[in-house]
Formats: C-alpha cells, structure tokens, sequence
C-alpha cells in the first residue's frame, strides 16, 4: 500500500462506477469521514468538470490526502480479498501501513479513520515542506545533501526520497539537474519522515493510546523494524 503522493483526482473511477463493493466500501469510508473532516471525499475524488482543477489542489493537502488515500487502498484490499485474493502478508509505506494494519484486524475501519484524520490535520498543521524523489545511492546523497534537508526514505540501491523546506528542495532539485541526476517532486504539502514532524509526536502518541490495538490477523511488515509484525 503505497504512501502520500499516490492520491490523484479521478484515481479508481471505472472500479467506483462498475463494482458494487468497492463502491460500498468507499461510500462507508467517506460516511465516516463526514463526520471527522465535515468533507464528502466521494465528491473530493469524483468531481463534475467544473471542480476538477480546485480538487486536484485540495487533494494535496495533507489532512485530506492521507484519509483519502487510505480509504481508497481499504476499498481496493476488499475487491481484491472479495475475488478470492486473500494476502498472506502485506506491506505499506507510511500512511499504507495503517490500511495494512486494519485490514489485518488490528483497527477496526472507524478507529482507523480517527487516526488517520488526527495525524493527518497534525501533520498539516506544521511548517509546508516538500519531497523529491532522488536516482541515487543512499551514500551519493548525503555527500551532497545541503544541511537543511533529509533523506526521508531509502526506497532501493538507487532510489531515496529527500525532505525539507520547499525553497531547499527547489534548489537541490536544480542542482541535479544540472548534474544530469534524475529526480522527481512528490504529490505532498509537507515535508514528511523528517525533523519537521517532531513538534506533534507527543500529541499523536496521546491520541493514539486512545485506541485499544487487537490482534493480528493478517500479518504486516512494520516500517520501523522491516520484520513482519505478528503480535501487537
């Protein structure tokens, strides 16, 4: 289940407009988020023509984007297991990981959206930021790393992610580009898996502890340790 940057207006149409469950379980999601956001993701995700190009902003945001991403991965899973295609084992990057977890019993869908919206206006709620994309090594890159940014996400041999305050990220990327070095923006509002995020830990960890976390079903690979998680 990938991370932010993934969302896109439109994404799943033919699904959401021909198959019943996945439709049912997106509907079920945005009811929910009705409540916590007061924001009809189905509208968000499915706009007339006339708002396509406002939605393709507001889609970015952080508090929106990772509630709907969310629920678009947990719709999709349902299709999938609906069709006899049960996983064995599942992994998800950053915001992936919640949907990995609650399709494995340890959330059930309606704890799984409160948090996910209280990390999502908690991380909205810090500095703006942005992510790159970067074709290199783990060790080529912080060799030239300027000082206020991060590697984010070692994602292969030769792929990381870069975080940090926009201004920052715009020159590195030009920088590569000068040196013929690939690299891509990421669809997010923040800079995300950096120091930027430390200011709201202590909040998130509160709201969290409010959720009583249930046994495995399904098991998930943590994004922390890398190990498959079996027992929470």
């Amino acid at each position: 289940f990938p991370g932010q940057g993934s969302q896109h207006v439109h994404m799943a149409s033919i699904l959401f407009k021909e198959n019943f469950l996945f439709r049912n379980n997106l509907e079920e999601c945005a009811r929910i988020l009705k409540s916590l956001l007061n924001i009809d993701i189905i509208e968000l995700i499915y706009p007339p023509s006339s708002r396509v190009e406002r939605c393709k902003e507001l889609i970015k945001e952080t508090y929106i984007a990772q509630p709907v991403i969310f629920s678009i991965e947990y719709s999709l899973a349902q299709f999938w297991i609906s069709l006899g295609v049960k996983p064995d084992f599942m992994i998800g990057h950053s915001i992936g990981e919640y949907a990995a977890a609650t399709l494995s019993g340890v959330f059930t869908l309606e704890e799984a959206l409160f948090i996910i919206s209280e990390r999502g206006a908690l991380m909205q709620s810090v500095s703006k930021g942005a992510m790159l994309s970067v074709s290199m090594n783990e060790k080529k890159v912080l060799s030239i790393i300027p000082n206020d940014l991060e590697i984010a996400a070692v994602n292969g041999i030769t792929s990381c992610v870069v975080s940090g305050p926009t201004k920052s990220v715009d020159v590195f990327a030009k920088k590569l580009s000068k040196e013929a070095i690939s690299s891509t923006p990421i669809n997010t509002s923040h800079a995300f898996h950096s120091s930027s995020m430390d200011s709201i830990l202590d909040v998130y960890e509160e709201k969290f502890r409010k959720i009583p976390l249930k046994q495995v079903t399904i098991p998930f690979i943590s994004n922390l340790t890398g190990k498959l998680i079996s027992n929470v």
